[in-house]
């Protein structure tokens, strides 16, 4: 059972994942949910925003709001209802009756789920033993380390102690575990979503492994960590607004002059430029809360209030470095006409030239059907929280990729490969080290896989915070490899490498998306929220723009340099726990208001190599999780035409992208 759970314990919660909720009766529906279901009011309010935040990426697919620019009438009168609400109302996620009705019935049929699981399943012993009946995300408190859980993991029986000693199942006894949930899944190989369908699949393999080549700043050999002082972080960030001055004012050009200093009183319209902060510890940001602070060197680290009234569109979260027009009458409050948050990076064109003409080489020659070329991303878990040993959605994975037409060429795989979260990680009941786990797991399925396979491919392997076997900090160093494996790519979190010269990818397994979710404030017209999350790392030329960071995010701030997007990628790779989806991202931003304009290469005129950045997308692909808690998940395939990312519109033109069910 869990602790009890009160009307305000929830509404706290639900505060710290952007949600606020006032009304008595819908909080004390929700606390009585939670009750019924033993959740915390932290594993409650994680899943009502994970479940808004789907709602709202399913209904906006439904109404065109995506990237479609037209749309049936009805669905342009309910964007005109949607872009006529009052600024405040669409600040931040609210809880409506309506909602929370279609959240407690989500909840009444995942308990349902987990209860005919549970009843398939021996009791007593089975492998996962006292964690058998409890879903994933009830277990998320009681499964980190070194963290008291306000939620009592259910009782053992001696019984039930003596039958798992005493010759019972055991969680490293394959054959004594109890029917999976995962074996008995269903639609098995369906194809959930198809981006850019009228591009066809490849169809046959590729001659030449699309090697990565690792770009920009790589983090050294032997990296320290957890030696972060005071001073240190704050040199960091003041670096971080110095940066960001740099960068915006050479976007802006001639327009920006000179920035006035935060904090002094200016009459005339002047550019301010600083990072944004809120002046509320946790929870989502409101107008009233936004303040702009400025560097040590021109202002002293001073801090003024953002007055957003007469501001169209602006799309703001703590941390963020922006550009500010407007005048500071009193020297506390700047009065805001315009604020430009988006400069983003050169184009990959100019990425690494001997790498890039390498992988040109390799990748003109031709592929039979001319269909393309096949890339697969799946991300972590591999493993179900029943067999933790056994790897079977991983084996299913590879089995899948190796009968299709054309096998991938590249396999980008995301951690956790050795999962923190896992029962038996958390239980100690393994006898085997997590890096031999790993080593004779993981890597020895991929590289026989490799071996099968009748072209060869390349694998490339980024850790997650969440794996046991690797360091706890973010930005992440690659994981070890038996040198041996040639056809393994370790990459450090985050990575941005060129993929035999067929295209610039951009990856991390940090969760980024969701953690900005909850950290967002939007003002002006509607935008397709999960394209315009992403739209900040390309803006912001950072994997992690948000600071302070969301719990549990690990950041390094004395690393920062390993977080640079330092070239405009062509495929940014973001798993994470929200719905999977393949969406066209504009550089710029939603809004153009808030873009300085394109940026250009040394020695360019706003175009590199063929590629144009005006206007240009990136393409984003989230695969969602290979495995959910016993059940199966999702991976992604792309089918990548040669020369796409050098053509117009780029890849999000012209990849084709399959969310498919393991």
């Amino acid at each position: 059972m869990a602790a009890p759970c009160t009307d305000a314990d929830v509404r706290r919660a639900l505060g710290t994942v952007a949600v606020r909720c006032s009304d008595a009766t819908l909080l004390s529906r929700l606390a009585q949910a939670a009750q019924q279901h033993t959740l915390t009011a932290k594993a409650l309010a994680t899943r009502y925003s994970t479940f808004t935040m789907n709602r709202q990426a399913a209904r906006a697919r439904q109404l065109g709001l995506g990237l479609q620019a037209g749309g049936h009438a009805h669905g342009s009168r309910q964007r005109a209802e949607y872009t006529g609400r009052p600024d405040d109302e669409r600040l931040v996620n609210k809880v409506t009756p309506a909602l929370v009705e279609a959240f407690l019935a989500q909840l009444q049929r995942d308990a349902s789920s987990s209860a005919r699981v549970a009843a398939a399943q021996p009791r007593g012993g089975g492998a996962g033993g006292q964690w058998g009946t409890r879903s994933w995300e009830e277990l998320a408190d009681t499964m980190v380390p070194g963290v008291k859980s306000d939620q009592k993991q259910p009782p053992s029986t001696p019984q039930q102690r003596a039958g798992a000693g005493a010759g019972g199942a055991s969680p490293l006894t394959p054959q004594s575990a109890p029917r999976s949930a995962f074996k008995e899944r269903a639609n098995s190989g369906q194809v959930v979503s198809v981006f850019n369908e009228h591009v066809p699949a490849a169809q046959a393999p590729h001659l030449v492994p699309l090697r990565p080549e690792p770009l920009g700043r790589q983090l050294p050999g032997r990296y320290t960590f957890m030696m972060e002082r005071p001073e240190d972080k704050v040199a960091a960030l003041d670096a971080r607004i110095c940066e960001g001055r740099r960068r915006l004012a050479e976007a802006l050009g001639p327009d920006f002059g000179e920035a006035a200093p935060v904090g002094q009183p200016v009459q005339e319209d002047s550019w301010f430029v600083g990072r944004v902060v809120s002046d509320t510890d946790g929870g989502a940001p409101s107008a009233a809360s936004l303040m702009l602070e400025g560097d040590v060197a021109t202002s002293g680290g001073a801090r003024a209030a953002l007055d957003l009234s007469l501001v169209q569109a602006a799309r703001l979260f703590p941390g963020q470095i922006a550009a500010v027009r407007g005048f500071n009458p009193t020297g506390g409050r700047i009065v805001a006409r315009r604020v430009v948050t988006h400069a983003p990076p050169p184009p990959a064109a100019s990425a690494s030239a001997s790498a890039g003409q390498r992988g040109r080489q390799g990748a003109a020659m031709d592929v039979d059907g001319g269909a393309g070329v096949a890339v697969a991303v799946a991300a972590g878990p591999f493993t179900t929280a029943d067999d933790p040993t056994g790897f079977a959605p991983l084996d299913a994975l590879l089995a899948a990729l190796a009968a299709r037409p054309a096998p991938p060429a590249l396999l980008v795989l995301l951690g956790p490969f050795v999962d923190v979260e896992q029962p038996a990680v958390v239980g100690g009941s393994l006898d085997v080290t997590f890096q031999s786990l790993f080593t004779h797991q993981v890597l020895a399925r991929v590289a026989a896989w490799q071996e099968r396979l009748p072209a060869p491919c390349q694998a490339a392997l980024l850790p997650s915070l969440r794996d046991a076997h690797a360091m706890p900090t973010f930005p992440q160093p690659p994981l070890a490899v038996p040198a041996h494996l040639e056809d393994m790519e370790c990459l450090q979190n985050p990575a941005l490498f060129d993929a035999g010269g067929l295209m610039v990818v951009g990856a991390t397994s940090q969760d980024v998306l969701r953690h900005m979710a909850g950290a967002e404030l939007q003002r002006g017209p509607h935008a397709d929220r999960l394209a315009a999350l992403a739209s900040h790392l390309l803006g912001q030329r950072s994997f992690y723009p948000l600071f302070p960071a969301a719990p549990g995010a690990c950041l390094d701030t004395t690393a920062d340099a390993a977080l640079a997007i330092e070239v405009l990628p062509d495929l940014l790779l973001l798993p994470s726990d929200l719905a999977p989806f393949a969406k066209a991202v504009p550089a710029d931003g939603p809004y153009p208001e808030c873009s300085a304009g394109p940026a250009t290469a040394a020695g360019g005129e706003g175009q590199q190599g063929g590629r144009q950045q005006q206007g240009r997308s990136v393409l984003a692909v989230n695969p969602g999780r290979l495995v959910k808690g016993n059940g199966g998940g999702t991976y992604a395939v792309l089918t990548v035409p040669q020369g796409a990312a050098a053509a117009a519109g780029g890849l999000a033109a012209s990849c084709r992208v399959e969310i498919t069910r393991i």
